[in-house]
């Protein structure tokens, strides 16, 4: 009787579970209506504000993480600060890509190095004016760049690659994370392996494996909405795993940035599931790895298309 009472899931788990489930839900929803409203004529000007929205959202729960840290004795305009290097990223992202035409632009290469250094720029700007700790001036510059940039470039996905593409990898980014999620909480207890003890100590060797294999098996499934042809399913394939580890890599960052400040989630906007940051970790390292991989893989895209 006993041994059937403890194989039986912890009710304060299971409850967790299903509270983040049906955030989860409420939030794929809100994912297809954006998708669905960036097919429409302003579609991908409505993406580019739904991104800079997310990206204002990290950059408030920046304090309760200590990401932008004010100098010395004073408060600091870290907020401020990471407000300008968005705003500064998507000015010049409608600047340089429009949704009718990309003609005159570079490749996702060099407009990715240009918004990198303009995003440099402004947390140099930062530095020197006194808004931020200059003792910190490698965590202030990498932050930026960690915010400011991916959740804004989502424009640039969309004009280059369409509503399916946008979705594609979103749901790439994603479905990993929600495998790995569900994946540790079943199976975690019996294999209790834990690979990054330092950066991330509840994330277990078995979440990461079923993310990984979840993500990656999806690349083929989605291979239609992606740039190349539906038969082409080895770059699909290598895309999906790309990405998977990009997203992966992202939530461990986050969560170490996490520890480091001494803190549970980065807000509460999203009850159970945290605030925005711990929603979009996936998305921080995995739109900048579509960009710089995708042209490698797929034809037709801004850059050098494989051979």
């Amino acid at each position: 009787m006993n041994s059937v009472r403890s194989s039986e899931p912890d009710p304060s788990r299971a409850s967790r579970i299903w509270r983040r489930t049906r955030v989860g839900g409420s939030l794929a929803l809100a994912v297809g209506l954006l998708l669905w409203g960036a097919s429409g004529p302003v579609g991908p000007y409505l993406v580019l504000g739904c991104g800079v929205a997310m990206a204002l959202g990290c950059v408030v729960e920046t304090r309760a993480m200590q990401l932008l840290p004010g100098p010395a004795g004073g408060r600091g305009h870290g907020v401020l600060l990471g407000v300008l290097a968005v705003l500064t990223v998507a000015v010049a992202l409608v600047w340089q890509v429009r949704p009718d035409g990309v003609a005159g632009r570079g490749t996702f290469w060099e407009l990715l190095g240009g918004l990198i250094l303009l995003v440099l720029a402004v947390g140099v700007l930062g530095l020197i004016l006194g808004w931020v700790s200059r003792a910190h001036s490698l965590r202030v510059l990498a932050s930026l760049l960690w915010i400011a940039i991916p959740l804004p470039a989502l424009y640039l996905v969309v004009v280059e690659t369409g509503v399916a593409g946008l979705g594609a990898l979103i749901l790439l980014s994603k479905v990993g994370d929600i495998a790995g999620y569900y994946s540790g909480n079943l199976l975690g207890a019996r294999f209790p392996h834990h690979p990054f003890p330092r950066l991330s100590p509840g994330k277990t060797s078995v979440g990461c494996l079923g993310s990984f294999i979840v993500g990656t098996a999806a690349g083929p499934l989605v291979a239609g909405w992606l740039p190349g042809r539906p038969a082409d399913w080895i770059p699909a394939l290598v895309a999906a795993a790309l990405i998977n580890l990009a997203s992966q890599a992202g939530d461990l960052l986050e969560s170490a940035g996490k520890r480091r400040a001494g803190v549970k989630d980065s807000g509460t906007l999203f009850g159970p599931s945290g605030g925005v940051l711990d929603v979009v970790d996936s998305l921080l390292l995995s739109v900048p790895m579509a960009l710089i991989t995708w042209p490698l893989l797929f034809e037709g895209l801004a850059g050098h298309p494989p051979a």
